[in-house]
């Protein structure tokens, strides 16, 4: 028996699969600089060990980037908060990765910085600033020849440079931070202001001047009224003024006018003056001449051209005024109190032949003298309101 056996050839093919490896990248995600301030950018850098690697990242706000450091250019308060991850990779090696958390912190808002006025050598300039918003902050200033000044607002809200000289000019600057300390973070942006010759004057203003004028004149009934006005010059924007009697202050009269009364506010012979300090800044000292008063005995005699009439008098403030007018003329009209206040002021036209009528209903019951000046003549009298 013959017996025949087939061969029959089998080829095997064998698949290679290469797997990727852990190839120890130890990649570390940083950022800078801290703090993390919404509106300022910041940096992020990836590191890792090797060569030939491939960076990309992903972060809050659908962010990313594909080189090894990257920036973000205007984070968020809220949306760029969260953590930024670095992903390392290589051909043949398993992809690594690190995080980095950034907290955005809120950065106040820009204020404003000025200065209420110019000051004289040796004056006190401030410096002072606004915020946009209702809320107290915590200020920082500083600037040339070694001022610094900070607190929290609104009661250090001013930077003082006291006895300022020419060296105190240049460029100064603020920023601020919120008032609680567990939050003061971020700052605002700087603001600058520059001072100049324009803030600190180079030289002095000349002297205030004070002349009076009195209405009606130096010589004056008894128990009539006379009305002292000071007017001044070069008296910066806010002078003080003092009155005196025989060079001595009278209590209580501090402003530019002053309404007395002849044998009860002074005699016959007595001397009025004022006495002016120009301020706030440029601080002089200055006085007026004296006013020797003349007090009559009898009735105060009034020229016939400057006849004056209040009818009804008393009134309740509607009355009217009866002298030599012209119909059609315009005339300017002052009530004053007797503090020696102007409590109205106005001009009207003359209605009708030598007459003309004010209205004056808000004012208080009381004694008032009344002012009255066409082109050429100054009327006077006084009136009560009673209401």
């Amino acid at each position: 028996m013959n017996l025949r056996f087939v061969l029959t050839a089998f080829c095997v093919v064998c698949l290679t699969t290469s797997f990727a490896q852990p190839c120890g990248f130890n990649p570390k995600a940083s950022a800078s600089p801290s703090p993390y301030c919404h509106g300022r950018p910041f940096s992020l850098f990836g590191t890792a060990t090797g060569t030939g690697l491939s960076y990309s990242w992903t972060g809050p706000n659908t962010f990313s980037a594909s080189t090894q450091n990257t920036s973000v250019t205007f984070p968020f308060l809220v949306n760029s908060t969260g953590y930024y991850k670095v992903t390392v990779s290589k051909p043949g090696c398993t992809s690594e990765s690190d995080s980095v958390y950034i907290l955005i912190h809120g950065t106040p808002a820009l204020p404003t910085a000025y200065a209420k006025s110019g000051v004289c050598l040796g004056d006190t300039l401030k410096l002072y600033y606004t915020y946009p918003f209702a809320v107290v902050m915590y200020c920082t200033w500083w600037g040339p020849n070694g001022h610094t000044g900070h607190g929290t607002a609104p009661i250090y809200n001013d930077l003082n440079i006291p006895n300022a000289t020419l060296a105190d000019t240049g460029m100064y600057f603020l920023t601020i931070q919120d008032a609680n300390p567990s939050l003061r973070i971020c700052y605002s942006d700087t603001v600058s202001i520059h001072i100049d010759t324009s803030y600190i004057y180079p030289t002095h203003p000349p002297l205030p001047v004070v002349n009076l004028t009195v209405t009606p004149s130096i010589n004056v009934a008894l128990w009539g009224s006379v009305l002292f006005r000071a007017n001044t010059t070069n008296a910066g924007n806010a002078p003080k003024f003092q009155w005196l009697k025989n060079g001595v202050a009278i209590t209580g009269k501090t402003d530019s006018t002053y309404m007395a009364t002849t044998g009860i506010d002074f005699v016959d012979g007595d001397t009025i003056s004022c006495r002016i300090i120009r301020g706030p800044v440029c601080i002089d000292t200055a006085y007026s001449s004296l006013i020797v008063y003349h007090v009559g005995t009898g009735i105060q005699p009034i020229a016939k051209e400057n006849e004056l009439s209040i009818y009804p008098n008393p009134n309740n403030g509607n009355f009217t005024i009866k002298g030599s007018f012209v119909k059609g003329q315009k005339v300017q009209i002052e009530t004053i109190n007797t503090l020696g206040q102007v409590v109205s002021a106005k001009e009207m036209v003359v209605s009708s032949e030598n007459a003309v009528t004010v209205k004056n209903e808000d004012l208080p019951t009381g004694v008032y003298y009344l002012i009255i000046q066409d082109n050429t003549t100054s009327y006077h009298a006084r009136f009560v309101i009673e209401n």
